[in-house]
């Protein structure tokens, strides 16, 4: 009897055993990642990336002078730094051969009573805005950071309401844009 006993132990222990070892066997997925590739344009490349600026640092040195019998300030040495950036806006997307073509347009009084903001190197003039013409080569994982000087144009230094920090913004015109975006699915 004992030896029934053992034998019936024995069995259920090497059955729980072989029970718990057995293992479905494993399916190969014949799915691979798949990647799409889209040319970018003008049009669609604010889909894929976002293109930021923002003041950065802003010294002004302020002066008071009299003109004519009344007291102005005048805007001395005033120096912005102003920062562009390009980030994807997907972990999914990568980039190849991406080039961006900006005009970045600083502020324009068009009072004349304001300080005007131009580009310290490269500044050009259209009539109605200082603007600069970059480039930007972005890789590979989309993520790009270029930063530019602003100066006050001392011939417009005159101002009596506004403070030139809050005049320090510039605007981002897409020019032209070539490359594609790689899209994992």
């Amino acid at each position: 009897m004992k030896k029934a006993i053992l034998f019936l132990l024995f069995f259920a222990v090497l059955l729980s055993c072989v029970s718990c070892s057995y293992q479905q066997p494993v399916q190969q997925s014949n799915q691979q990642p798949t990647q799409e590739q889209i040319q970018l344009t003008k049009e669609n490349i604010e889909k894929y990336v976002s293109i930021d600026d923002r003041v950065i640092d802003c010294t002004i040195e302020i002066n008071q002078k009299y003109i004519l019998g009344m007291l102005y300030n005048t805007y001395d040495d005033c120096l912005a730094d102003v920062q562009i950036s390009v980030n994807k806006k997907s972990s999914k997307y990568s980039f190849e051969n991406l080039t961006i073509k900006l005009k970045l347009k600083s502020y324009v009084s068009t009072l004349g009573t304001e300080p005007t903001w131009e580009f310290k190197n490269g500044n050009q003039y259209d009539g109605n805005y200082n603007y600069k013409i970059v480039t930007f080569n972005i890789p590979y994982d989309g993520e790009y950071t270029h930063n530019e000087k602003l100066v006050i144009n001392e011939s417009l230094f005159y101002a009596t309401a506004d403070d030139p920090k809050e005049l320090t913004y510039i605007s981002i015109e897409i020019v032209e844009v070539s490359g594609t975006v790689i899209i994992e699915n």
